[in-house]
């Protein structure tokens, strides 16, 4: 498989153009005819308003009760959330940084994206009227998270569009534009060979985008979490990046990158070609040093808000997302999404103590934002349990893989004995002598009407059970004395249930 990917032009979404990424910042490069747009993305820019924060009242027996009596206005009162003043979001959402959109000179038209991964390069190529080629040449800064720069000398006119700017030319999405969800216009600065903005926020601090031209160097950097005023001091000392340092650092990534990740030939090159492409943007996803990648990772379309928030889906978005790091033994690219569910274990405790009554629990929701904020009123998700067995099993493994022990002993092994707390808080013995989960749901089955639950669902069954057995495998490794409730459960918990949904707590 080549490492170079071509796309011609036209290119007229952000979502055809090629991606760049350092695992906090993601870009986009598309356009049409001679201008060209730059997507803006950052993984970590939230917008911490709404959603909901457990409560004593999202309690099992309460939700049981109201399901097993068809209660449906009494389980929307459990899981009713607090509406904003300012209309949506509704929930925490990450949103868009900026677009740059660069025309190009009179009589150039853009001909084709060249993606080379093996150093992490975007080439946009046009023709100029004269009948040779010219090249827009982009990268970002791997190691400087916010840094990103481009080289061109053909730009005729350049352009920054704010997020607050984007989503009102475009519209919006079903959630609107910035500028219709309580934001205030962005204070901009243009002069001689810069450009620049700060976005203030309704209730988190202000981020900010500047552009410099030095020749036909452009650099541009990306800051968020700081006061408004420092933001623009930092914008006004921004000096332009040695182009020649940044092409030398980005190949030494890419290349380390590339020497550590296994080789993969199938003798197929489509397949070939999937897999490196789904190397290079797992890389470009999960770089060391960023933050942890929610469903869209890095690349936030600047036309919108992003669907479902891009939050972190624990129903097995995630998990599909970080599956390439055990076997491409990527372990630090894994680390950073364990470590952040690890700093939450206080919040996932209390969840665990509202919900089934236990000190000692840890109970993770579907869908959180940054600071495992539960997205609202989805009572399905809010319950799934497996999610916390799945990101145990996440713990396990990266410990099977990379043979971390003390990782296993310090943070995995005690979040897998809080997990399954939560499951033997909830199971019944039937008369036959069985273990059964009385509550349990599937992900996305029957959405969250009121019969989608039912006893003893075989995906919770296969989640518990390989919970189980990762803690008594752990519990060898570390000499720990297993706890005889594990032992019981492996002999009296059904593996896989025949009647689903119709399996009620009789």
């Amino acid at each position: 498989a080549s490492f170079v990917t071509v796309h011609e032009y036209p290119l007229p979404t952000r979502h055809e153009g090629a991606p760049l990424g350092n695992g906090y910042l993601g870009l986009y490069a598309w356009g049409t005819g001679r201008e060209l747009s730059l997507t803006v993305g950052c993984g970590a820019l939230w917008d911490h308003r709404g959603g909901m924060k457990w409560s004593p009242a999202q309690n099992y027996r309460d939700i049981r009760r109201c399901l097993e009596a068809k209660d449906e206005a009494g389980l929307k009162a459990i899981f009713k959330t607090v509406l904003l003043p300012n209309g949506n979001p509704q929930v925490p959402t990450i949103i868009p940084v900026a677009r740059l959109v660069l025309t190009l000179r009179e009589g150039t038209a853009l001909l084709r994206n060249e993606l080379d991964r093996s150093q992490g390069l975007v080439r946009c190529v046009y023709g100029k009227p004269e009948g040779s080629e010219g090249v827009l040449e982009l990268r970002v800064d791997m190691e400087q998270k916010g840094l990103f720069a481009f080289r061109c000398d053909d730009v005729e006119e350049f352009r920054l569009l704010s997020g607050y700017e984007s989503t009102s030319i475009d519209g919006g999405n079903w959630y609107g534009s910035l500028a219709g969800n309580g934001y205030p216009p962005p204070r901009c600065t243009v002069r001689e060979d810069f450009w620049g903005f700060v976005q203030e926020m309704p209730a988190d601090p202000a981020y900010g985008l500047a552009v410099r031209k030095d020749g036909d160097v452009w650099t541009a950097h990306y800051w968020q979490g700081l006061p408004a005023d420092e933001l623009e001091r930092r914008q006004a000392a921004l000096n332009g990046v040695p182009w020649k340092e940044l092409a030398e650092e980005n190949l030494a990534w890419w290349k380390d990158f590339w020497q550590k990740t296994p080789k993969l030939s199938t003798g197929n090159d489509v397949l070939d070609e999937l897999h490196l492409d789904g190397m290079f943007k797992f890389g470009a996803m999960t770089t060391p040093g960023g933050v942890a990648a929610g469903l869209q990772g890095p690349w936030i379309e600047d036309c919108g808000y992003p669907p479902w928030s891009s939050d972190y889906h624990f129903n097995i978005n995630l998990e599909m997302c970080y599956w390439p790091a055990f076997r491409a033994g990527l372990f630090e690219n894994l680390r950073i999404v364990l470590d952040m569910v690890w700093s939450w274990r206080e919040q996932l405790r209390e969840n665990a103590r509202f919900y089934i009554g236990i000190p000692d629990g840890y109970m993770l929701p579907h869908s959180v934002d940054d600071r495992c904020t539960c997205m609202g009123d989805f009572w399905t998700g809010a319950v799934d349990h497996a999610c916390t067995a799945w990101v145990a099993q996440m713990m396990f493994d990266y410990y099977d893989y990379s043979g971390d022990g003390d990782f296993l002993k310090s943070v995995a092994y005690p979040f897998m004995k809080g997990a399954m707390n939560v499951y033997l808080a909830q199971m019944e013995t039937r008369q036959d002598g069985t273990l059964f989960l009385p509550l349990t749901t599937s992900p996305e089955y029957r959405d969250a009407q009121m019969d989608a639950w039912g006893a003893n669902a075989s995906f919770q069954l296969a989640a518990c059970h390989r919970l189980n057995r990762n803690l008594l495998a752990a519990a060898e490794i570390l000499g720990d004395t297993p706890d005889p409730r594990w032992v019981d459960v492996e002999k009296r918990l059904p593996v896989f249930s025949l009647y689903g949904d119709k399996e009620r707590a009789e």
